[in-house]
C-alpha cells in the first residue's frame, strides 16, 4: 500500500509517503524479500529522497535511473522476516505541477517471498492500494472552502463567520479569505469575492 492514500498539497511543497506491505493476514508467514516499483507522473511530482527504515531489519537497493520517467525500482530483504505492517520505504516528493493537477502513486511487486521458506506470496496479495496527490495553490485568494472555485459560497462562509454563525473553518486560517490583505476577515473580503463571482473582474487579491 501507499500511505497516505490521498493527499492535498500546496505547490512547491514537499510531502512524504510510505511504501508498505501488510502481513497481518498472511497466515503466520513473515516477509522475507521484495522487488517492487513505484510509478508517478514526473511532470507533477519530483522525487527528492528515498529513505530505508533500518529499524525493521530490511536492507535493499534503490534504482534511481528512471526517476525522470516517474519510476522507482527497489528491493528489500530480511532473512529473519518482517511481520505486521512492514514499512519498506519512505519517499519524499516535491509538488511541481500546476494548480488542480494530480498524480497517482502506483505501487506494484514483481517478487514477494516469505522468509525461510521462500514461498511465492504474490498469489496471496489481496489488494494493492494506490495513492493520489492533488496539487493545491500555495495561496488561492477567495477560495475559502478549498474547492478550486471562487464563488458566492466562499463569500457566504465569510459572512457567516463575521456574524459568528459557526461557519465551517474552510481556509479561513490559511489566508485565502483575506481578499484585501488587511489581516482581517470581514464583509469587505466577502464583497470582493461577490464582485469577482459576478464577473466584474475584481479579483480578490
Amino acid at each position: 500500500a501507499v500511505s497516505p492514500t490521498y493527499g492535498r498539497y500546496n505547490q512547491k511543497t514537499e510531502f512524504l509517503v510510505n511504501l508498505q506491505v501488510d502481513m497481518s493476514l498472511s497466515g503466520g508467514r513473515t516477509l522475507g524479500a521484495v522487488t517492487g516499483e513505484l510509478q508517478w507522473n514526473p511532470s507533477i511530482l519530483q522525487l527528492q529522497a528515498v529513505v530505508q527504515d533500518p529499524s525493521n531489519g530490511f536492507t535493499g537497493y534503490d534504482n534511481l535511473n528512471y526517476i525522470n520517467q516517474g519510476r522507482l525500482l527497489f528491493t528489500a530483504t530480511n532473512p529473519s522476516g518482517g511481520e505486521g505492517t512492514v514499512n519498506l520505504r519512505q519517499v519524499r516528493f516535491l509538488t511541481i505541477g500546476e494548480f488542480g493537477s494530480y498524480s497517482s502513486l502506483d505501487l506494484s511487486f514483481s517478487m514477494l517471498t516469505a522468509a525461510g521458506s521462500f514461498e511465492n506470496m504474490l498469489p496471496l496479495l489481496m489488494k494493492l492500494t494506490a495513492g493520489q496527490a492533488v496539487v493545491l495553490p500555495s495561496k488561492r485568494i477567495g477560495d475559502v472552502n478549498c474547492d478550486f472555485h471562487i464563488n458566492s459560497l466562499d463569500a457566504l462562509l465569510i459572512y457567516q463567520n463575521e456574524v459568528q454563525l459557526n461557519a465551517p473553518a474552510g481556509c479561513l486560517e490559511c489566508g485565502n479569505a483575506d481578499g484585501d490583505n488587511d489581516l482581517r476577515i470581514d464583509s469587505t473580503d466577502a464583497n470582493l469575492i461577490m464582485s469577482y463571482d459576478a464577473g466584474l473582474f475584481v479579483h480578490p487579491q
